[in-house]
């Protein structure tokens, strides 16, 4: 069997994975269910007076948030950052990676890997032949 080569960072597309809204600085707020378990959202939810816990992101973080829609690779995004807010997102590789890291930790974003060209799934496809 061979190994699947590493995954580039810069090559990944991050996609949101749980609801949020805009807060009133703007900054982006995410609503993360305090249950998932279908017992838990009926029995014991209804004593809470919110049905999520609320995340609030920095202006960074909102920026970068915002752009995770599953499809934008993390390479475009980088370069988005550093236009927007040039030495401040320094050092912006290390900054995202770690900030996507923590988002798939916690379960708030999946990172896709990029979609196989259509050369590269004729080339998988002749090997297994």
């Amino acid at each position: 069997m061979s190994k699947k080569p590493p995954l580039n960072l810069l090559e990944l597309r991050p996609g949101r994975l749980v609801s949020w809204e805009n807060g009133d600085d703007g900054r982006a707020v995410l609503l993360v269910p305090k249950f998932r378990n279908p017992l838990l959202v009926n029995w014991v939810l209804p004593f809470f007076s919110r049905r999520e816990f609320r995340v609030k992101l920095d202006r960074i973080g909102t920026f970068v948030w915002e752009r995770c829609d599953g499809h934008t690779p993390v390479e475009r995004i980088a370069g988005q950052l550093t236009e927007a807010f040039g030495a401040e997102a320094e050092p912006v590789y290390e900054r995202i990676g770690a900030f996507l890291s923590r988002l798939e930790r916690e379960g708030f974003v999946s990172i896709k890997p990029p979609a196989l060209s259509e050369n590269d799934h004729d080339q998988q496809s002749s090997r297994r032949a």
